[in-house]
């Protein structure tokens, strides 16, 4: 049953780059009514940044996009945020929303311009899948960030990308899929250790009973039924110490 699906979603479904997929989603990402990840990813951000001090801190917000998340960073009054992102289209949605937006385009895991240690907070929200490799992210990240900063991160579920959960839209009448990659948590945590990171905070989220209509609505109750119940969504925070690893 499993593989019958994928096979026929494939059939109508064309796979593009991260850059081309959010290229093309751009001009309607913030029209959807309801999208049950990020609704999950706001409920999870929300909870490891509780903590967060406001006022004087520099944030980073990898994979900005639209500025989704910028209402709740702006509401910690940061003394500087700044959006990285790869599709063009993404960040000029977001400079609309908010004009006077640091907004910076990325062509890969690398802060160009960034100097050594800058950053007191780094965000970045359901964008690890897109990296092949988790390493260089990483070494970039604690590049960047400052002794006793955090690293917070959601990303979608491993277990539920290998039961066939993919991240698409409609584009033209058609389904277009954004290529990713599955990194399991056991390699996320391996990787940030050898940057002395420490785990502070775990959040898990799972498919539930009251998820069906969102499911029912794009006529996906064969996914439904293959995922309630199991986890479609996590966050992680990462404390940096103030003598790392890494020097």
């Amino acid at each position: 049953m499993h593989r019958l699906l994928n096979c026929i979603i494939k059939k109508f479904r064309q796979t593009v780059s991260p850059q081309v997929g959010y290229n093309l989603w751009a001009a309607t990402y913030d029209d959807q009514k309801f999208n049950l990840l990020t609704s999950l990813d706001a409920e999870i951000l929300e909870a490891l940044l509780v903590d967060l001090q406001p006022g004087n801190s520099i944030i980073a917000d990898i994979g900005c996009g639209t500025g989704r998340n910028w209402p709740l960073l702006n509401s910690f009054h940061p003394s500087q945020l700044i959006g990285f992102d790869i599709s063009q289209n993404m960040l000029r949605q977001l400079v609309a929303k908010f004009p006077d937006a640091d907004a910076r385009l990325c062509t890969d895991h690398r802060l160009p311009q960034i100097p050594l240690a800058y950053f007191d907070s780094i965000i970045s929200s359901l964008c690890l899948v897109y990296f092949k490799d988790l390493k260089p992210v990483f070494q970039e990240w604690d590049r960047v960030l400052k002794p006793g900063g955090s690293i917070l991160f959601t990303s979608n579920h491993p277990s539920a990308m290998k039961r066939g959960s993919r991240i698409a839209f409609n584009s033209g009448g058609k389904q277009i899929a954004i290529k990713h990659y599955h990194h399991s948590l056991n390699t996320i945590h391996e990787i940030a250790d050898l940057h002395g990171l420490i785990c502070t905070q775990f959040i898990e989220r799972r498919v539930e009973l009251s998820a069906r209509p969102v499911f029912e609505a794009r006529n996906a109750l064969p996914s439904y039924e293959l995922m309630l119940n199991q986890p479609i969504l996590y966050g992680i925070r990462f404390q940096k110490p103030i003598q790392s690893k890494m020097g």
